[in-house]
């Protein structure tokens, strides 16, 4: 939300000094209505960017757990609860889906941003393979990092 930050100052540096504020190159430039303008874009461009990534939380994952946090409240969730990952196949900016078992706090599916470039092994973004290396060894299965095949 920094953009949102950035328009408003400027907003209200053209709300409140209109005549010191440059526009189009003319310093006290800025026709009469500008500022209502710059108020009414500023309220519509912020409602739309924090309508877009409500969805979105910070995941972070260990050996057991997948923590989940809004930034307000963080859940920890068992990595044995993950039944799928993926990537929405429509979906820009490029982020990773995780389906769980089980609902919690923030729904049965976590929806975060993507990370980095895909690796050229598997054409995932960075960070997934760890996670599904991560929810492969939670539930005693070999990960796929390690090219090795399961025994029996």
């Amino acid at each position: 939300m920094m953009w949102s930050s950035g328009w408003g100052y400027g907003t209200i540096e053209l709300l409140l000094h209109p005549d010191k504020v440059a526009f189009n190159g003319v310093v006290g430039g800025a026709p009469p209505d500008a500022g209502v303008w710059a108020v009414l874009l500023w309220i519509a461009g912020t409602t739309f960017a924090a309508a877009f990534a409500w969805g979105f939380k910070r995941v972070c994952v260990d050996r057991e757990f997948l923590y989940v946090s809004n930034y307000l409240r963080e859940v920890k969730v068992s990595l044995r609860e993950v039944t799928d990952v993926y990537h929405p196949p429509i979906s820009r900016p490029i982020s990773v889906a995780v389906e769980l078992e089980h609902s919690t706090r923030f729904g049965r599916r976590i929806r975060f941003m993507a990370r980095g470039p895909r690796s050229r092994a598997t054409g995932n973004f960075r960070g997934m393979d760890d996670l599904l290396d991560a929810i492969r060894l939670a539930n005693h299965e070999v990960p796929a990092s390690t090219h090795l095949k399961p025994a029996g």
